[in-house]
């Protein structure tokens, strides 16, 4: 009796864990939330990209971002359940779409400048400037390092000053802003889900 009681319960919570995903397969629409998320990326790119002034508040676009594209796919489907697990989501994919979108315009700006207005000059001695500068730096550090460690970081600066090195600092940093970028508008859906959203419904309400 007691092994058929366990059984029975077993089963009771494997139907529940099962109606529990059924309920939000069912109460996420994926059209609508990447539709939102795509929206809301796009201005977020462009906000963040070096094309306009505005790209200082990056951190409030990729924020405000995420949890907008969330209430955007609230008031679109309509949904009846939304966790912040699927706001993540939801930011994450948003986010995705506006770190391509400030790469593309990063890259558009740079070969506009160099090639068009012919800054190629200004832009490597500021690239130029800039490495230098960080070497100043870090020479109290080297001082302080093995014979060694200063031939093997005077070799890394002299990468750096070439213009593989040059590239390898401008993919290296478009990267980063873009792992940035995706994380903190998850973290922003995530926060739209849970300060925003509807939250548990009958699914008849849906």
């Amino acid at each position: 009796m007691r092994l058929e009681q366990n059984g029975e319960m077993e089963g009771v919570a494997a139907s529940s864990d099962l109606s529990a995903e059924a309920i939000e397969a069912r109460g996420t629409s994926w059209k609508h939330a990447i539709a939102a998320a795509a929206i809301m990326g796009v201005p977020m790119g462009v906000l963040s990209s070096s094309l306009l002034p505005l790209a200082a508040g990056a951190l409030l676009w990729w924020v405000g971002g995420g949890v907008a594209a969330v209430v955007l796919y609230q008031r679109r489907s309509n949904n009846s359940y939304l966790n912040t697990r699927t706001g993540l989501r939801i930011g994450m994919v948003a986010g995705v779409v506006a770190a391509f979108i400030a790469t593309a315009c990063n890259a558009g700006m740079l070969l506009f400048q160099r090639h068009i207005l012919h800054m190629g000059k200004a832009i490597d001695d500021s690239v130029d400037g800039n490495i230098r500068t960080m070497v100043a730096q870090m020479g109290g550090r080297m001082a302080q390092t093995t014979p060694e460690a200063q031939a093997q970081l005077q070799t890394y600066f002299r990468f750096l000053l070439s213009p593989d090195g040059k590239a390898f600092l401008g993919l290296s940093s478009a990267v980063t802003a873009a792992l940035f970028m995706i994380v903190l508008a998850s973290l922003g859906g995530a926060l739209g889900a849970w300060r925003f959203a509807a939250r548990r419904r009958p699914i008849g309400h849906s």
